[in-house]
C-alpha cells in the first residue's frame, strides 16, 4: 500500500482527505483490516452473504457486457484482489479515502481513490455489484442514508447491494450486551472492551449504535430497490475462545484476539488529540489486554449484512 497523502497523528498515519474517518490508514492498519478481511470469509463462509450460485449468475457477462464490482471503502483491497481473482471475467474496482495499492493485484483489479460523501457520479449504472464494509458506522447518521443512496446509484439494473458492518457492541457469554467496567467495579460480569467501546463511542459517531440492525429499513427507504429482496444476516465473532457454538469459532476467536490488540491501539491517536495523556491510554489498553488475554470474561462483537436488488 502507498503512504502517499497521509498525515502523521501522534505516531501514526491519517488519511488527508477526510477527518471523518477517525482510524488510521497506513500499513499497520491495512494489515489487521486484511486479518478481518480473512475473519469475516470465516463468518459469512465466503466472500458475501449470499450464495455462490447466486454470486455466479449476477456476475455472468451477457450479452457483450463485462459483469463489475465496485468496493466502497475498500480499506486494504483484500477483498477485491479476492473477487477479481473468483471471477477473472469481471472487473473490479475499490474505493477509498486513502490510496490503496496492494502488491499482486489481478489485471481485472483496479483502485480509485475519492470521498463517497461526495458523491459517486463517476461510478452511476455501471456496476453489477456494489459492496461495503465496515465505512457505514463512521458516518452521520444523515450521511449513511445518502451515502447508500448513492451507492444504489451505481447499480446496473437488477444489481445487488450488500451492506456489512459491526456494531461495536460488546456482548457477554449469553450474547446480551455487556456492562462496561470501571475502576471501581470490574468484576467478572462486567467488561473492559465493553468500557473501551463506550470512550470510543464519546468521540465518534455512534459506534455503538445497533447499525446493522438498520440497514433492512434503511433499504426499505431507496425506491430504486426491489423490496421483496431485501435479505439480512447477523453473526457474532468470539474474541480468544472458540464461541461455543459459533462455525469456525477457534479461528474466528483467535483472529480476533489479534484484530483486538491492534484495533485498541489504533485509536490512540483520536484519544491523544482528544487530550488523553499516554498514562491514561496506556492504563485502559492494558485493562483491555488483560481481558482479552485471559479471557476470564468471554466476550462477543456482532457483525451485519443486509442486501437487496434494484429494480430491473
Amino acid at each position: 500500500m502507498s503512504t502517499l497523502a497521509l498525515k502523521e497523528v501522534h505516531g501514526r498515519g491519517m488519511n488527508g482527505t477526510s477527518d471523518i474517518y477517525k482510524l488510521p490508514a497506513d500499513i499497520k492498519e491495512m494489515d489487521r483490516l486484511a486479518l478481518q478481511h480473512q475473519m469475516w470469509k470465516l463468518m459469512m463462509d465466503g466472500l458475501t452473504p449470499v450464495t455462490a450460485d447466486e454470486l455466479d449468475i449476477l456476475l455472468a457477462s451477457t450479452n457483450g457486457v463485462q459483469a463489475a464490482v465496485l468496493d466502497l471503502g475498500c480499506g486494504s483491497g483484500s477483498w477485491c484482489i479476492d473477487m477479481a481473482r473468483a471471477y477473472p471475467h469481471a472487473r473490479v474496482v475499490g474505493f477509498d479515502l486513502a490510496p490503496v495499492a496492494p502488491r499482486d493485484t489481478p489485471p481485472n483489479c483496479s483502485f480509485s481513490r475519492g470521498d463517497w460523501s461526495n458523491g459517486l457520479f463517476q461510478f452511476r449504472n455501471q456496476f453489477n455489484l456494489v459492496y461495503t464494509r465496515s465505512v457505514l458506522g463512521h458516518l452521520t447518521a444523515e450521511a449513511r442514508v445518502k451515502a447508500i443512496n448513492e451507492a444504489v446509484d451505481c447499480l446496473r439494473p437488477g444489481g445487488l447491494i450488500i451492506l456489512s458492518d459491526g456494531d461495536h457492541i460488546i456482548m457477554d457469554a449469553n450474547k446480551q450486551p455487556a456492562a462496561p467496567a470501571s475502576e471501581t467495579d470490574c468484576g467478572p460480569s462486567r467488561s473492559w472492551m465493553a468500557r473501551f467501546m463506550q470512550e470510543v463511542n464519546s468521540y465518534t459517531w455512534k459506534l455503538n449504535e445497533v447499525l446493522g440492525t438498520k440497514f433492512p429499513s434503511w433499504l426499505a427507504s431507496n425506491n430504486k430497490l426491489d423490496q421483496a429482496t431485501i435479505n439480512y444476516q447477523m453473526y457474532h465473532s468470539p474474541i480468544n475462545w472458540d464461541g461455543g457454538d459459533i462455525k469456525y469459532g477457534a479461528q474466528i476467536g483467535h483472529m480476533m484476539y489479534i484484530n483486538c490488540k491492534d484495533f485498541i491501539r489504533a485509536w490512540r491517536p483520536m484519544f491523544k488529540t482528544n487530550g488523553w495523556s499516554d498514562e491514561e491510554i496506556n492504563r485502559l489498553v492494558s485493562r483491555v489486554d488483560e481481558e482479552v488475554d485471559g479471557p476470564q470474561v468471554h466476550i462477543y462483537i456482532r457483525w451485519h449484512a443486509a442486501w437487496a436488488r434494484k429494480l430491473s
